[in-house]
């Protein structure tokens, strides 16, 4: 059989279409549009990059879009108290918090002031940890009650719109990063999908590639 690349770029056009239809389905029937707001320390090129585009495709499907910037300095406390007030604000429906920090600032303390159903990145580790565990019975495996990383989440759906069949198949997942690599290979087991997590210590990455039937590339380039 010949590989296949799956290609996200005319997928996620539609998914645009989708995501707006959505959108205004909601705000008829709930009166408001939901809101997204990020927490950056620092201008970090790549985090400021980002930020813009988030905001561009929010405000362009008609959701709501905050950007909260603290200097590069900000300490710890400063950005947990950010945090845990979005986390309080009912105005507020998702948040994301922008990596890299600055330096001598605990991620995990500022993640975990994230409320966990805010936590639109799934990076709490209510939500890391719900991941983790098999589908409850009873529901299909690809229904989650839980935020699951986009990179991860977007990958699945490209599969599942390619109509790709996981259940059985060796699937190979080559990066183990907690919001990539990891999800990734959960989320294929979590379809039945048999999954070998490589990596850059991994022996004879080539040969372990190319047993696979599906190939899932999470280290930055193909």
């Amino acid at each position: 059989m010949s590989a296949m690349i799956l290609d996200g770029k005319e997928l996620a056009k539609t998914l645009k279409e989708e995501v707006v239809a959505a959108v205004g389905q909601f705000k008829a029937a709930h009166g408001f549009a939901p809101s997204v707001a990020i927490v950056r320390a620092g201008e970090d090129p790549a985090s400021v990059s980002y930020a813009n585009a988030i905001r561009k495709t929010f405000e362009g499907a008609g959701m709501g879009f905050s950007l909260h910037a603290l200097p590069e300095t900000a300490s710890q406390e400063e950005i947990v108290r950010v945090v845990a007030g979005l986390s309080a604000d009912p105005n507020v429906h998702g948040i994301m918090v922008q990596e890299p920090l600055p330096k001598g600032i605990d991620e995990a303390v500022v993640k975990e002031a994230i409320a966990p159903h805010k936590d639109v990145d799934g990076v709490h580790p209510v939500n890391t940890g719900r991941l983790a565990q098999v589908a409850p019975v009873g529901r299909p495996a690809g229904v989650l009650d839980f935020f699951v990383p986009a990179t991860p989440a977007g990958g699945m759906e490209i599969l599942k719109r390619y109509k790709v069949e996981l259940a059985g198949k060796h699937a190979v997942v080559v990066g183990r990063s907690n919001i990539v690599g990891k999800p990734m290979a959960l989320l294929l087991l979590r379809e039945n999908a048999t999954v070998t997590l490589a990596h850059s210590r991994t022996a004879d990455l080539a040969s372990i590639c190319r047993q696979a039937d599906i190939l899932c590339a999470a280290v930055g380039k193909a």
